[in-house]
C-alpha cells in the first residue's frame, strides 16, 4: 500500500510538466510479464531519467524490505502505444 501511495504522489508531482520518461515497475522479477503487458506496469511519468531511476530504485528497495521479494524497474524514453502491434514502444529504455 505504501508503494502505491508513493507512486501516485510522485506521479501527480510529475504531471505538472512535460512527461518524457515512463517508469515500469515489476514487483516480482520471478514473474516478469511479456513485453505485450508492459503497459500494465506503468508506475508514473517523469521529466528526467534521473527522477525515473531514483523512484524505481526506491520502489525496488521498499519492496524488498516489506515483502522480501526482488522487484525490478525500467525507465522508457518517449513511450507510445503502437496500436497495430498491440505493445508499448519506447525510443530508449534503461535502468
Amino acid at each position: 500500500m505504501k508503494i502505491l501511495l508513493l507512486v501516485l504522489a510522485l506521479g501527480l508531482v510529475s504531471c505538472s510538466k512535460k512527461d518524457e520518461w515512463t517508469l515500469f515497475y515489476y514487483p516480482d522479477v520471478a514473474k516478469m510479464p511479456p513485453a505485450t503487458e508492459a503497459h500494465n506496469y506503468d508506475a508514473g511519468k517523469f521529466n528526467s531519467f534521473e527522477s525515473c531511476q531514483e523512484t524505481g530504485a526506491r520502489l525496488v528497495r521498499s519492496e524488498l524490505l516489506e515483502t522480501k521479494i526482488q522487484a525490478a524497474y525500467e525507465c522508457g524514453y518517449k513511450c507510445q502505444k503502437q496500436a497495430d502491434l498491440g505493445i508499448l514502444v519506447c525510443e530508449e529504455t534503461k535502468k
